[in-house]
C-alpha cells in the first residue's frame, strides 16, 4: 500500500498521472492529506509518494508531528518518493529563482536548486532529455525523454551518499538521486515521469499508452521499495 499526497499544493495533472500510474501497475493506494498523517495514516503503509506542484504549502500544512510520521515511516523500512515539488519539500535547503530557503523534512541533506532556466524558466514546461546512469533501474538504457516543469537539481553535501540515477542533457546535473535513510529508501525526481509525452502541448497522457514513462518507473519504485525489505 503507497500514500499519495493530496493536500494543498498538489498539481492535478501530477497527482493523478501517479495515481493512474499506481493503478495500471496494480498497487494499492490511498490519498491522504497533512492532517491523515499527522493522525497515523503511515503506520500501516509501505512508503509516501509526494506529488509535483507547489512545495510551500507541503511545509506548512505538514506540522511536527507529520514530518515526525513521514521521517519515522522511511527510517523503518519505508520509502519516500518525491517528484518536482515533493522532491524540493524533501530537501533541507532549496534555492528558487536565486533565494535560498531552509526547509525542515531534511531527508535529503542538500540543496535542491531550481527552476532550470536552460531547460525552461518558470512557468513553462518541456521535454527534455536525461542521461541514465550505470544503476539496475536504468535496465541497460542510456538515456529518455522526460517532461521538466520547474523542477530541481540537486546538489547533496559532502555528509550526503547519493546513487545518481539521471542527469540533466544540459549541464550534467543530478536530475534523479537515490539514497537510504535509517532501513528505508528515498528517491527524489526532478522531472515528471508520471505524466506523458502530451504533457508538452498541454494535454495530460494518463493511460499508460504514448509516450508514458511509466515502464522506468515502474522499475524505480519496485527497486526503491525492495531496498527496504531488505534491510
Amino acid at each position: 500500500m503507497i500514500a499519495v499526497y493530496q493536500g494543498a499544493g498538489t498539481g492535478d495533472p501530477t497527482r493523478e498521472g501517479i495515481q493512474a500510474f499506481l493503478d495500471h501497475i496494480g498497487l494499492a493506494w490511498r490519498g491522504v492529506d497533512a492532517a491523515d498523517i499527522a493522525e497515523g495514516a503511515l503506520d500501516d503503509v509501505d512508503g509516501v509518494y509526494w506529488p509535483g506542484g507547489w512545495a510551500w504549502p507541503y511545509v506548512r500544512d505538514c506540522t511536527p508531528t507529520a514530518k515526525r510520521a513521514i521521517t519515522q515511516l522511511v527510517r523503518r523500512g519505508g520509502v519516500y518518493v518525491g517528484v518536482c515539488a515533493g522532491a524540493y519539500f524533501a530537501a533541507d535547503v532549496i534555492r528558487w529563482e536565486g533565494r535560498l530557503v531552509e526547509y525542515d523534512l531534511d531527508l535529503f541533506e542538500g540543496l535542491a536548486e531550481g527552476p532550470l532556466d536552460e531547460i525552461e524558466p518558470w512557468k513553462g514546461w518541456k521535454l527534455t532529455t536525461l542521461r541514465l546512469h550505470d544503476h539496475p533501474v536504468n535496465a541497460g538504457e542510456s538515456e529518455q525523454t522526460a517532461l521538466y516543469w520547474g523542477g530541481p537539481r540537486f546538489q547533496p553535501s559532502p555528509r550526503q551518499s547519493v546513487d545518481v540515477l539521471a542527469s540533466y542533457g544540459h549541464g550534467g546535473d543530478a536530475a534523479t538521486i537515490t539514497f537510504p535513510y535509517g532501513r528505508g529508501q528515498v528517491l527524489l525526481m526532478g522531472c515528471h515521469l508520471e505524466l506523458g509525452w502530451d504533457a508538452a502541448a498541454g494535454h495530460m497522457d494518463l493511460s499508460g499508452g504514448h509516450g508514458a514513462r511509466w515502464a522506468w518507473l515502474e522499475r524505480a519504485l519496485a527497486w526503491t521499495l525492495d531496498q527496504g525489505r531488505r534491510r
